[in-house]
């Protein structure tokens, strides 16, 4: 009698895990749709018919259509699924939801697009900067290296 209840007692375990895990992976979708994951692939997609447009002219619009439709927002999400599972717990996951249902969470999701383009932008003029300033600091401690 002990066994089966321990086994009973398993398979709830184990069906209750399936539950969480179907539940955690219809809430990182919900995450991954409210933070725009279709227009970061739209933009990954158009940066990559540029690239092979450019390398391939001869190649008919008609076939980039094609592949459009066969890389789809899903294929995208099901990509990053494990990543967010990886890193963000249920419940984190819940908060971040409820987040970008938010008017702030709405306008980051807005802008953090065009807002990391800026910010890097930004990074690399000023690693150039701190890369000059600090040459010029070792050629004036150093002449005679330079």
């Amino acid at each position: 009698m002990k066994k089966l209840i321990g086994v009973i007692l398993f398979l709830c375990a184990i069906i209750n895990g399936i539950a969480q895990d179907k539940a955690m992976k219809e809430d990182v979708i919900e995450l991954l749709k409210l933070k725009g994951s279709a227009k970061l692939r739209t933009e990954i997609i158009k940066k990559a018919e540029v690239i092979f447009t450019e390398k391939f002219p001869e190649i008919p619009s008609d076939f980039w259509n094609d592949f459009k439709a066969e890389v789809t927002e899903e294929t995208f999400v099901m990509l990053l699924l494990p990543v967010y599972e990886k890193y963000y717990t249920h419940e984190e996951i819940k908060e971040l939801v409820r987040f970008y249902k938010t008017p702030v969470g709405r306008k980051m999701n807005k802008i953090l697009f065009e807002l990391n383009k800026d910010v890097e932008i930004k990074g690399r003029e000023w690693a150039v900067k701190i890369a000059r300033q600090l040459l010029k600091k070792i050629k004036e401690k150093y002449p005679d290296k330079f």
